[in-house]
């Protein structure tokens, strides 16, 4: 399995270097920067990004689970002077990850970025006051398996009629399957609005059996020019529904501007949504 023994947030074992080892469970329960971490045996199950620099060096950030436990992600940022240098994650990577968990401030830049307090596993020197002889995220694999079947939720599931923006946040980071019927209601929900250039992220789906909505983020090129795009076919006057459900990561998005953080059209700094990563986890049908 992966990690350690114990429960959550019951410590772990110490280890050479000093890392405590721990399940993916656990690791989001350590001390933001200082904890320093091993979590043993995670499978990866989607890629969000992979980027390589001209001299070979590797950025990739990816979703990893416990096997036994799947209900249990992480997201992982290794940065190109990360370890290995040259790791591409990849779906089905087993994986030993050395590093420490950090939380994304929300934070001012010039343009909308999608991940605000997204919290992850990498390395030290991202943390405030680390210079010099911080830890680096070491990533070794150590084989491959088969990507655990996405965790089935159960109804409710997403934002209920009281409101709320950050639901069913145990489920942090972890690939689940919400079980149909859904119709897709809302082609444009203002929190899905890029601010700049007014084209949606995503969309807002209901359960049709209860009303229970939540927003789908579908802003990957493999949906967007992979036959999947329901957003533009639902605001063209299409009606959408997803028989059989969706499957996609579960974590959170904000837009960030000049102004910090924010979720259009709320009170919230940030929310969750659904990350589908690709066609096969959005199999919708339009009428």
């Amino acid at each position: 399995t992966a990690g350690g023994g114990g429960t959550a947030g019951s410590g772990g074992t110490v280890g050479d270097g000093g890392f405590r080892l721990v399940t993916v469970e656990q690791a989001k329960n350590a001390t933001f920067c200082s904890d320093k971490v091993r979590i043993e045996g995670a499978v990866v199950v989607a890629v969000d990004r992979t980027d390589v620099s001209t001299d070979g060096g590797v950025r990739t950030w990816f979703w990893v689970a416990d096997p036994s436990a799947p209900q249990h992600g992480m997201y992982v940022k290794k940065w190109y002077d990360d370890f290995p240098y040259d790791y591409q994650a990849a779906v089905g990577d087993r994986v030993n990850l050395e590093g420490v968990i950090f939380q994304e401030a929300v934070r001012p830049t010039t343009g909308p970025l999608q991940a605000a307090r997204r919290r992850y596993m990498g390395n030290q020197f991202r943390c405030s006051g680390i210079t010099g002889s911080g830890q680096n995220l070491v990533v070794t694999k150590t084989g491959t398996a088969t990507v655990p079947v996405p965790y089935e939720v159960t109804a409710p599931f997403g934002v209920q009629d009281d409101g709320g923006w950050a639901p069913n946040r145990e489920l942090q980071h972890a690939r689940i399957r919400i079980p149909g019927p859904l119709s897709l209601t809302d082609p444009r929900p203002v929190q899905l609005i890029n601010q700049i250039n007014g084209v949606p992220a995503g969309y807002r789906v209901a359960h049709m059996s209860n009303g229970t909505t939540l927003m789908i983020n579908d802003n990957k090129p493999n949906i967007r020019d992979g036959g999947c795009a329901y957003g533009p076919l639902a605001d063209a006057g299409s009606t959408v529904t997803f028989p059989n459900g969706v499957i996609g990561m579960w974590d959170t998005f904000a837009w960030t501007g000049n102004d910090g953080g924010f979720l259009p059209g709320t009170d919230a700094l940030w929310g969750f949504v659904l990350y589908p990563q690709g066609c096969d986890d959005l199999q919708g049908m339009v009428q």
